[in-house]
């Protein structure tokens, strides 16, 4: 049976993993994990490991002081931007005005936005239809008379005349 200080040696991954969860002070650090990394900083590579950690700590730790007038500074964070990133954002066309109407028109005009015009046009029409000749049965038993066209006065029923207007004469 393995015990936890016969484990295999320590990686840089795994100090470093280490190092973030539990901090750069070892005395913080589980036993086990300690001895495992006292072993690990014997060795070259963890030394190497442990001064690059290190350095990463005192960049983070050293203020930063940016001086808004500095142009030079800013040129330089633009210099940092990678080339690829650049080139991808010329490479995206510019977009005008007439290209998105003519692009438009052509999903319009394609042969799956013909079909749903069609389809949207059948649906409005038998709606239509149907609300007509609803319509039609209402009336036909009402008291309203079709005209010389044969065609009913349907302003009567949906808007109110000037007479109804005034209520005061009743």
């Amino acid at each position: 049976m393995k015990t936890p200080e016969t484990k295999t040696m320590m990686t840089s991954d795994d100090y470093s993993a280490l190092r973030l969860t539990y901090g750069a002070d070892l005395s913080a650090w589980p036993d086990a994990a300690r001895r495992r990394a006292e072993k690990f900083l014997a060795i070259p590579l963890g030394r190497q490991t442990e001064a690059a950690e290190a350095a990463l700590d005192a960049l983070l730790a050293a203020p930063v002081v940016a001086n808004p007038n500095d142009a030079s500074a800013f040129l330089n964070r633009l210099k940092d931007i990678p080339a690829e990133q650049a080139m991808l954002a010329d490479s995206q066309p510019d977009t005008s005005l007439l290209q998105v109407v003519l692009n438009t028109a052509r999903d319009w005009f394609s042969p799956a936005g013909l079909v749903s015009q069609g389809v949207a046009f059948a649906l409005v029409l038998g709606v239509g239809i149907m609300v007509g000749l609803q319509s039609e049965a209402e009336f036909s038993g009402s008291d309203l008379a079709a005209d010389a066209n044969g065609s009913y006065d349907l302003s009567a029923q949906l808007f109110a005349s000037g007479s109804e207007l005034y209520l005061e004469d009743e």
